[in-house]
Parts: structure tokens; C-alpha cells; sequence
């Protein structure tokens, strides 16, 4: 049957040292319950620590160096053991400490009282009341190690969750810290490049749009100055070709005088040269009267013959009249014709005067045929016929 060790409470360690219980509980990254213990008497200052363990303080010593950590199930089982020896009978008096409850404590205490205080005859009362304190000390330890058990068992249950928190979740919190704090970094590089990004494009646009500017002023600029240049040539080439067409102009109205002066000249030839011939009929009409009458006068039976030869004569005087009609309005159009195609073939097709390219002629045309062979006219080298008597 286990006992409970209260803290604060003097024990005796397994080795036979004495000691203050000072702290019951688990201890980082051992598993189990664990006493802590500051060592006293002879043993004081020979610990193995000061209530601390990896950093952490689990309990205070008076003397520095005077604390150690046992297993709680030990340091019980050797407080039982004395607790055993403390209850078999004997009269030997050891200077023993050993772990005792308060309960068990103030139940002593009371009996040494009573005793001092009880007559002989109250012992017998007093065992029976001793008995009963033991059964219910007994009960009371056995809660105490039953609940112990439960505290135990919580605390592995505890000791395996947390050892599942850490072998699966804790990992996985720490990957995922791990990858939340990579995140976060490169969140930030990203916002850092970003803004830089940002800045240059706002610098690059800003440099488009002075060049934009820049270069539409020089266009501006360069187009006024061609729309004047252009303005200069127009005039420039406008006055040009207004002279050069008053010119034509001037050469073609002398053309045109050319031309109605020779053709006043044919129309004159050509009027003589009909009334020349009119005159001509006219006599042979004379002369055919003149005829007629005589030969009326001398034959009245040729008559009918030379009347019909009058009219024969009178129809083709007509027909030759209308042929002359006919010519001088063909002579009318002609020249008017011959004038335009004239003009038309001495311009090209923009009105311009056409420049004739002289044809090609032989520096040798119209002289005669020399030999140098024979040294003779008449043939050249190539036709000689003295070449085979040539040696």
C-alpha cells in the first residue's frame, strides 16, 4: 500500500539521505513524474542542481547546489518501506525521519497525548480508536493512489498528445510557419519589385511622353517648313510654266498666222486657177453658141443635135460647178485640219512643244563608190572584181 508524500514534507532518499520534497510533477522532455528534492543535513550543497533543469526552475534551495529529481514511484516506494518498519513492533529507537502524512502526524500526536493523559484503563478504547485511524488512514492512501493512478494516467494521456502534437502537428504548424514566413517574404520582394516596376514605367512614360512631345513639335515645325517650301516651288514653278505656255502660245499664234497666210495664198491660187477654168467653159459655151448659131443660120436640121449637145455641156458645167463647190469647202476645212493635226503633232501629251531627235545619217550617202584595192571608182573593196588580179 503506496503512501502519499505531501510537499514541505521531510523524507528519507533511497541512499538514506534526508531531504525536503519540494516539487512533484513532470519535467521537460522526461517522461513520467518527477519529486524534486533539496538535500539537508551532512548531504546539503552536494546536489546536482538548484531546482532548475535545462534552463527551466521547477523549485527553490535554501543552499545553493542542493536539489535533485528522482522518479515520484521511487521515492514512493521507499517511504513505504519505512513507513513498514515504522509499524512493526519493536522497542529499538532509530533517529529515522520518516515521510509522514499530517493526518498520520496529528493521529500520533494525539495518541501521545492521550496516553500521557489516560489512565490504564482507557487503553483499550484507545487501541480500538487507534484501529479506526489506521483504516481510514488506509482508505484515505488508497484514494490517494487511486486518484495518484488517475493523475498518472491523465498525464500520459497528456504526454501522448502532446508527443502527437509534436511528431504530426507541430511539423506541420512549423512547415506551415515556415511556409507563411517564405510567403510573407517573397510577398514583400514582390511588393518591393513591383513598386520599383511601377516607378520605372512611371519614369518611362514620363520620358515617352516629353519625347512624343518633343518630336511632335519637330514635326510640326518641319511640315510648316515644307508646306512653305512647297508654296515657294508652286509659285516659283507656277510663274515658270505660265511663261513657258505664253510662249508656246506666242509661237503657236505665229504658227497660225503662218498657216492662214498660206492658206489665203493656195485659197487665192485656187480661185484663180477655177475662174481660169470657168473662163474656159464659159468660152467653150461662147464658142458652142456662137456655133449653134451659125448652124442654125447654116443647117437648121442639126439643130436638135446641138441643142442636146448645149445641154449636155449647161448639165456638166452644173455638175462641175457643185464639184467646185464641193472643193472649196473641202479646201476650207482641209487647211483648218492639216493646221490642228499640224499643231497637235508639234506638242507632246502635257501641251509641251516636242523636241525631234534628228535621224541618223551616213556621212557617206551621195558619194561615190571608191575600191581601195583596185584604186578604181565605180565598186568598193568588197565588190572588186580586179581583186583576184591583185598581188
Amino acid at each position: 500500500m503506496e503512501l502519499h508524500v505531501p510537499l514541505g514534507s521531510e523524507i528519507v532518499l533511497p541512499g538514506g539521505e534526508r531531504a525536503i520534497l519540494k516539487f512533484v510533477g513532470n519535467v521537460e522532455s522526461k517522461s513520467g513524474i518527477f519529486a524534486g528534492v533539496e538535500l539537508i543535513g551532512q548531504m546539503s550543497g552536494k546536489g546536482k542542481n538548484s531546482g532548475e533543469f535545462k534552463n527551466v526552475q521547477y523549485f527553490t534551495t535554501k543552499v545553493p547546489n542542493s536539489g535533485i529529481f528522482l522518479p515520484y514511484q521511487r521515492l514512493l516506494e521507499t517511504s513505504n518501506m519505512q513507513r513498514l518498519q515504522a509499524e512493526t513492533p519493536t522497542k529499538t529507537k532509530r533517529n529515522v525521519y520518516v515521510s509522514r502524512s499530517p493526518l498520520a502526524v496529528s493521529n500520533q500526536q494525539g495518541l501521545k497525548r492521550s496516553s500521557k493523559e489516560s489512565s490504564p484503563s482507557t487503553v483499550a478504547g484507545n487501541e480500538g480508536q487507534l484501529h479506526s485511524l489506521k483504516t481510514e488512514n488506509t482508505h484515505l492512501s488508497q484514494k490517494c493512489l487511486k486518484l495518484e493512478t488517475q493523475l498518472q494516467e491523465c498525464t500520459e494521456v497528456l504526454e501522448s498528445m502532446e508527443k502527437v502534437i509534436k511528431d504530426h502537428y507541430e511539423p506541420a504548424f512549423n512547415q506551415m510557419e515556415k511556409d507563411l514566413s517564405e510567403k510573407n517574404e517573397k510577398i514583400s520582394k514582390l511588393k518591393v519589385s513591383f513598386d520599383e516596376q511601377k516607378t520605372e514605367l512611371l519614369d518611362i512614360i514620363d520620358s515617352l511622353e516629353k519625347q512624343a512631345s518633343e518630336t511632335e513639335q519637330l514635326y510640326t515645325k518641319e511640315l510648316k517648313r515644307l508646306r512653305e517650301e512647297c508654296a515657294a516651288y508652286k509659285n516659283k514653278d507656277t510663274a515658270k510654266e505660265t511663261n513657258e505656255l505664253q510662249r508656246q502660245l506666242k509661237v503657236k499664234e505665229k504658227m497660225c498666222q503662218d498657216w492662214e497666210l498660206k492658206y489665203t495664198q493656195l485659197k487665192d491660187s485656187k480661185s484663180k486657177e477655177e475662174n481660169d477654168i470657168i473662163q474656159g467653159y464659159q468660152r467653150e459655151i461662147d464658142d458652142l453658141k456662137a456655133k449653134l448659131s451659125s448652124s442654125q443660120k447654116a443647117q437648121p436640121e442639126k439643130n436638135t443635135e446641138i441643142e442636146e449637145q448645149l445641154q449636155r455641156l449647161k448639165a456638166e458645167n452644173r455638175s462641175l460647178q457643185q464639184q467646185l463647190e464641193t472643193a472649196r469647202e473641202k479646201e476650207k476645212i482641209q487647211p483648218l485640219t492639216s493646221t490642228t493635226t499640224e499643231q497637235s503633232t508639234l506638242l507632246d501629251e502635257n501641251g509641251n512643244l516636242q523636241i525631234f531627235v534628228p535621224k541618223n545619217s551616213d556621212p557617206a550617202n551621195g558619194r561615190k563608190k571608191w575600191c581601195g584595192l583596185c584604186e578604181r571608182e565605180g565598186h568598193d573593196s568588197v565588190q572588186c572584181p580586179f581583186e583576184n588580179d591583185m598581188f
